[in-house]
C-alpha cells in the first residue's frame, strides 16, 4: 500500500491509502486459475485503485527467430545422391554404345556381288523346257517352292519351269492334287536332317496320288541341302549343282 498526501480544510495533510499494483497470485486482481488473462480482467481488477496508474498487461517474452536466410547461410549445403560415374562414350540409357562399321566392309560386300554374278553368266542352264515341282517338306500337305523366293532364283538360274510360278510367294502349301495335276518332270528334294530328302522319297513313292507321277516312277530326283536353298550366298551354288543333277538325269534317260 502507498499513501499520497491531500491537504484537508485544517491545514493538516491527511494521508489517503492507495491500494497497490497486484504483485502475487493470490491478490484480488490475479487471474482465475487455468484460465488466461484478458484485458478485460485486468481493467475491471485495477478499477478500485488510482485512476492515473492503471496496470497493463505486459506481451510475452518471444525469442527472436533468425530468418531463412540467415538460418540457411550457415547451414551446409545439401548432398544428394552420388551419382555413378559414367565414361564419356557410355550412353545415359545404358546400353553399350554400338560398334563402328568395319572398315572395308561395304568394299568386300561390293566384291562378294560382283564374284558371285560373275559365276552366273558362267552356268550352262538346260535348254529344254523341264518342268519342276520344289518339295521342301509337309506329308499331309506338301509345302513347295512359289514364284518370287530363293526357289524360283534357283530354278530359273538351272533352267527349270516352276510348276507354282504363278503363285506370288516365297513357299506356299498346296494340295496333293495340284501336284498330280501339274505332273513335273523333275523334283527338287529339299535335304534337311529334321526332314531328310530320302524321307520324301519314302512319302511320294507310298502315297497312291503321287506314286504314278512321271518323276517319281522315273526317280528323278534333284537333291539339295537345306543351307543352300535358303537366300544367300550359296544360291549361286545350288543353282550349279542342279544343272549338274539334271544333266546325270538326262543321260540316264536317253
Amino acid at each position: 500500500m502507498t499513501s499520497s498526501a491531500r491537504p484537508s480544510s485544517t491545514g493538516r495533510s491527511r494521508r489517503r491509502s492507495v491500494p497497490s499494483a497486484p504483485t502475487s497470485r493470490s491478490s484480488a486482481t490475479s487471474c482465475p486459475a487455468r484460465r488466461p488473462c484478458s484485458p478485460s480482467t485486468l481493467t475491471s481488477s485495477s478499477a478500485a485503485g488510482s485512476p492515473t496508474s492503471r496496470p497493463t498487461a505486459s506481451a510475452p517474452a518471444t525469442r527472436s527467430r533468425p530468418s531463412a536466410s540467415a538460418a540457411t547461410s550457415h547451414r551446409p549445403p545439401a548432398r544428394g545422391p552420388t551419382s555413378p560415374t559414367r565414361s564419356p562414350s557410355t550412353p545415359s540409357s545404358g546400353r553399350s554404345p554400338r560398334p563402328a562399321p568395319c572398315s572395308g566392309a561395304p568394299e568386300a560386300a561390293a566384291r562378294l556381288v560382283a564374284t558371285q554374278r560373275k559365276e552366273l553368266t558362267t552356268l550352262s542352264p538346260a535348254t529344254t523346257k523341264t518342268s519342276a515341282l520344289w518339295y521342301s517338306s509337309g506329308v499331309d500337305s506338301p509345302y513347295v517352292g512359289a514364284g518370287i523366293g530363293a526357289p524360283q532364283m534357283i530354278m530359273d538360274a538351272a533352267g527349270l519351269t516352276n510348276v507354282f510360278a504363278s503363285v506370288k510367294d516365297t513357299w506356299t502349301s498346296v494340295g496333293w492334287e495340284s501336284v498330280v495335276a501339274a505332273d513335273p518332270s523333275v523334283i527338287v528334294l529339299v535335304d534337311a536332317t529334321w526332314n531328310t530328302a530320302e524321307s520324301k522319297i519314302k512319302t511320294l513313292e507310298a502315297n497312291p496320288a503321287t506314286k504314278n507321277l512321271s518323276a517319281v516312277k522315273n526317280k528323278r530326283y534333284i537333291t539339295l541341302p537345306f543351307a543352300s536353298t535358303e537366300a544367300g550366298i550359296r544360291n549361286v551354288e545350288a543353282a550349279a549343282t542342279t544343272i549338274d543333277q539334271l544333266a546325270d538325269l538326262n543321260s540316264l534317260s536317253k
